[in-house]
């Protein structure tokens, strides 16, 4: 009986099967054979032993099926068109990739969405795709919505260089996947989430982050970039040395000054001068990706203003703009500038500021202060380091010819641009 035990213990659902089969089926059988006992009783007991008997064949069969044969469902696709530099990554934990080599100048890849069970309709399969360039604006996001006939069909998205889009093809369609912005990837609840959790590991080290920032992976870039926000303080004097070196890459350039701008408690006097003249030009540079976070950092620490302009002469040959330039707190800062775009003879039309008004210059008598105006990510002009008051309110400068206040934009009749305005004060840089 106690080896009995034991096997139930060890074996389960298996070990009752053998019991009941070949220990208690026998005994059932002679009690069937016994004429001394009633058939009213000895039949149900025979009966209702191979009953259990098929039961427990059922779940040993059920028990097999789940331990040796694997319940998954496959989404089969490739991303096609791609050349050696260009590549494919995903942190969803069911998307597998793999690179295919051996397709002459063809660099495509094959992946798998491979699941217990069907994914429902309409859910997203994140992912990244990374053009190689320098710039942070080559690696973009993209969802894939899953449909029922994904599980059916194998699911194709090409790259389509010509017009640098991704493209859908499935059931004989064609469907662009535009890059999305600001997705969060989460990951499921677990109901031990709310307990604290101690990592015995050494903290991440700051030569690490930096080389993780060069990483041809955009997924590896955007971890460092957040590993390097963590860092707080600390990570200070790193992130204004990369900003006043100008030897500093492109990537790691964008990731201090994207840190810059999730830190907290820092102003100005935070950079040293080279530093901030190395946002300043940032915010005016080419690139619209690290000239709009360039743009973030005077929006949050120092003043800046921003409006879309359309180019409209239909009625009159001078427009005026009105443009808030302020700090996020306005006792720190509040101007408005006001600008013309005066239809000239040529094809171009001139910009010209006409007047600063001064709401609050963040002191109780003067502050010099510096500002840049930005069209379409480029410095159009520079309006040099003057004092301003406040007082009367609001105190009105006009510039001089000297100051140069005006440029030719490349704008079409009709065609919108973009008017930026930054400022801060010199004294506040260290």
């Amino acid at each position: 009986m106690e080896d009995w035990a034991k096997l139930l213990f060890t074996y389960g659902p298996f070990a009752l099967l053998v019991l009941f089969v070949f220990v208690i089926e026998h005994r059932a059988r002679e009690v069937l054979g016994n004429k001394t006992v009633p058939r009213r009783v000895s039949v149900p007991v025979y009966v209702l032993n191979w009953l259990v008997v098929f039961g427990l064949s059922g779940s040993v069969v059920y028990i097999w099926m789940i331990l040796n044969l694997g319940n998954e469902v496959t989404i089969r696709g490739t991303f096609e068109g791609l050349q050696a530099h260009e590549t494919m990554s995903s942190r969803a934990a069911n998307l597998f990739l793999r690179r295919i080599y051996d397709r002459d100048d063809k660099f495509d890849f094959e992946w798998r969405a491979i699941t217990t069970k069907p994914l429902e309709e309409g859910t997203a399969l994140n992912f990244y795709f990374d053009r190689g360039l320098e710039t942070e604006a080559s690696a973009t996001m993209h969802q894939l919505k899953i449909r029922r006939s994904f599980y059916t069909k194998p699911v194709v998205i090409r790259y389509q260089r010509t017009g640098n889009r991704l493209v859908l093809l499935h059931d004989g369609k064609e469907e662009e996947l535009p890059a999305v912005e600001g997705v969060v990837e989460e990951r499921g609840w677990r109901w031990f989430d709310w307990v604290g959790t101690v990592y015995a590991q050494a903290p991440t080290s700051l030569e690490s982050v930096l080389k993780r920032l060069e990483s041809s992976d955009p997924i590896i870039r955007q971890d460092a970039r957040i590993e390097l926000q963590k860092m707080g303080q600390a990570a200070l004097p790193a992130i204004d040395k990369i900003l006043a070196n100008p030897q500093s890459s492109y990537r790691q350039r964008f990731a201090a000054v994207s840190a810059l701008n999730n830190l907290k408690k820092i102003g100005n006097s935070s950079l040293s001068g080279q530093a901030y003249r190395a946002v300043v030009k940032a915010a005016a540079g080419s690139d619209p990706t690290l000239a709009n976070e360039a743009f973030r950092f005077f929006t949050q620490f120092s003043v800046g203003g921003f409006a879309q302009i359309a180019v409209d002469f239909q009625r009159e040959a001078t427009l005026q703009q009105k443009l808030r330039v302020a700090a996020p707190n306005p006792k720190d800062g509040d101007f408005t500038f006001t600008f013309s775009l005066v239809k000239m003879s040529a094809a171009k039309p001139e910009l010209r500021l006409d007047e600063i008004e001064v709401h609050e210059d963040s002191s109780a008598l003067s502050t010099r202060w510096v500002f840049a105006v930005l069209l379409d990510n480029g410095e159009a002009f520079r309006i040099p380091e003057k004092s301003y008051t406040d007082k009367p309110k609001p105190r009105r400068y006009r510039p001089t010819p000297a100051d140069n206040v005006r440029t030719m934009i490349d704008a079409a009749q009709g065609k919108p641009f973009a008017l930026r305005v930054i400022g801060y004060k010199p004294e506040s840089v260290r």
